[in-house]
C-alpha cells in the first residue's frame, strides 16, 4: 500500500474546538479520498494545539481505519542545560524535519502569522512542497495569498474551499 505522508502542524494558540474539527475533517477527508493510500499523519509532538489534533485524529480513526493510518512524531530534542537558543535551533531542525519528511502541509497558522509555526510554512516552501494554511473559521489558503478573514480584515470567499482543489495528488 502506498502512502501519503502529510504534515499537521500550527499555533499552540490555535486550540480551539473548532481547530480541532478542522483537523478531524481534514484527516477523514483525506482516508476518504486516497482509499488505496495509508495515510500517514506527521507533527511536532506538541501536547497543545494542531500537534496534539493530528495525534487525536490519529487515534480516534485508527480504530475504524486499521492499518490505513500511522502516525509519526518529529520532537524537539531537550537535554540538560539547555539554552533558549539552543532550543530554538533544535525546534527550527524539527520543523525542516516535518518538511523534508511530508509531501504536503497543512498549517493552522495564527493571525499575527508569528512563531514556528511559520518556520516550517517557510521550510515547506523552501523546498518547493505545497503548505496550506489553515484559517481561524477553516477556510484554506496557499502560504503567499492574502488571509481575508484575519481580524481587520473584510470578509470575501476563500479561494480554496473545505473540500475542494485542497487535496494533495
Amino acid at each position: 500500500m502506498n502512502e501519503l505522508r502529510i504534515g499537521i502542524v500550527g499555533s499552540r494558540r490555535r486550540n480551539s474546538y473548532w481547530d480541532k474539527r478542522s483537523v478531524f475533517d481534514l484527516v477523514g477527508k483525506l482516508l476518504e479520498e486516497f482509499p488505496a493510500k495509508k495515510i500517514v499523519v506527521v507533527s511536532g509532538g506538541c501536547p497543545v494545539g494542531a500537534d496534539r489534533f493530528a495525534r487525536l485524529a490519529y487515534d480516534n480513526f485508527s480504530l475504524t481505519h486499521h492499518g490505513r493510518i500511522a502516525y509519526a512524531e518529529h520532537p524537539v530534542q531537550k537535554w540538560d542545560g539547555m539554552t533558549p537558543w539552543e532550543y530554538t535551533q533544535e525546534a527550527y531542525r524539527r520543523n525542516r524535519g516535518i518538511a523534508e519528511d511530508t509531501a504536503v502541509g497543512y498549517a493552522l497558522v495564527h493571525d499575527d502569522r508569528t512563531g514556528g509555526t511559520e518556520n516550517t510554512v517557510s521550510n515547506y516552501h523552501d523546498l518547493g512542497k505545497t503548505c496550506y494554511l489553515v484559517s481561524g473559521n477553516g477556510h484554506l489558503y496557499l502560504d503567499g495569498e492574502h488571509i481575508p478573514d484575519a481580524p481587520g480584515n473584510s470578509q470575501v470567499e476563500a479561494p480554496h474551499d473545505r473540500w475542494g482543489d485542497w487535496l494533495p495528488t
